[in-house]
C-alpha cells in the first residue's frame, strides 16, 4: 500500500479510521467506471486486515 492516508467514516454511529480509502475508492473508479451499485458490491477481493484499523 503506498498510501498512509487515513480517512474517517461514520458507520453505525460509530467514527472508523480507514488507511487508503481514498486508494480504494480510485482504483475502482477506474476498474469499474460504468457499473451499478450492485456489480461493485458484488466485486470479492482478500481480507484486507488493515482496512479494519478502528479509531
Amino acid at each position: 500500500m503506498a498510501s498512509q492516508d487515513i480517512k474517517q467514516i461514520t458507520v453505525d454511529g460509530n467514527q472508523v479510521g480507514i488507511i487508503g480509502l481514498q486508494e480504494v475508492l480510485e482504483q475502482m473508479a477506474k476498474e469499474y467506471p460504468q457499473a451499478p451499485d450492485h456489480k461493485i458490491q458484488s466485486v470479492s477481493s482478500p481480507p484486507r486486515p488493515w482496512l479494519l484499523t478502528g479509531m
